[in-house]
């Protein structure tokens, strides 16, 4: 089988190594109304005995299928709205809208690019539909509701500034904001291989010794559309945790007060002592 747009016109010969074997050498680019079955009887013959050799070329495509994840489901009045549709098929598949109108403020390129900014009371309700002329067709069913936007506002804590060798560091920014805000990495960056910044706001990963050092500054994006966009600067510095040590109890410190291994304050154990004694001598003076 030969798929849309590889060659279709053959020139047949049998093969100088070894005649017995029959070679179709192709020279022509199949298009689309090529697809199907293309029979042909090959005559071969040695001048005296010729024979005639059944050959069947099958020209084949692909149906398109819709490979993109799901379009958003709402949009921020007076945002910014792009969604990449993408789909696998052979030919290479095209998009259109085939059921309903998109707004005036939407459009929809042939590669498949839906983008606008989008406007109150103009919601969209199309059908989608990737083809490359073998059927079936593949759609998807496009509803975007346009809503009021609010823009984003980070609402976390300030990011963690320190992260040790070894010990995972995990931070989770959140945002209010209308539709939900997404976070990215917008200056500074890219970030090091060690930390990563998912969409959903969590800043995470576990420092090697190598990394030991400062990280940043980056600057965090919360990001839905409706300017102006909240923003969030973030350095971190990364230490192997170890301590310079503690002097080792100062060498007494001048007669400070220390305790024995059962916790007891020397002073008290002395006082103790005495108590005991006094009792002894009163004893003794009594007997």
């Amino acid at each position: 089988a030969f798929p849309v747009g590889s060659a279709l016109t053959f020139t047949f010969s049998t093969n100088n190594s070894n005649p017995t074997i029959l070679q179709a050498t192709p020279s022509a680019a199949a298009v689309l109304a090529d697809v199907g079955n293309h029979d042909y009887d090959v005559t071969i013959s040695d001048g005296t005995n010729p024979v005639v050799v059944f050959v069947r070329i099958v020209v084949s495509g692909t149906a398109p299928v819709i490979t993109s994840a799901a379009a958003p489901t709402q949009a921020a009045d007076g945002g910014t709205l792009s969604h990449q549709f993408t789909a696998t098929g052979n030919p290479t598949p095209t998009f259109a809208v085939t059921t309903g109108t998109l707004p005036g403020w939407a459009t929809l390129t042939p590669a498949g690019l839906l983008s606008g900014t989008p406007a109150l009371g103009q919601d969209i309700s199309v059908t989608v539909s990737a083809q490359n002329g073998i059927a079936p067709d593949d759609t998807e069913v496009l509803v975007i509701t346009v809503i009021a936007g609010v823009a984003p506002v980070i609402t976390s804590a300030a990011a963690p500034a320190t992260a040790t060798v070894g010990t995972l560091y995990s931070h989770q920014f959140t945002a209010t904001g209308t539709p939900a805000p997404t976070f990215s990495v917008t200056a500074g960056g890219p970030l090091p291989a060690w930390l990563t910044l998912t969409t959903g706001g969590l800043l995470s990963g576990t420092p090697a010794a190598g990394d030991v050092g400062t990280v940043g500054p980056f600057t965090v994006t919360a990001d839905n559309g409706v300017a102006p966009a909240a923003t969030e600067s973030v350095t971190i510095t990364v230490s192997t945790g170890t301590s310079s040590g503690g002097g080792g109890g100062g060498g007494g410190g001048g007669g400070g007060c220390t305790t024995n291994s059962h916790g007891i304050n020397w002073l008290t154990l002395l006082g103790l002592l005495g108590v005991v004694t006094i009792a002894l001598r009163a004893r003794a003076r009594r007997a």
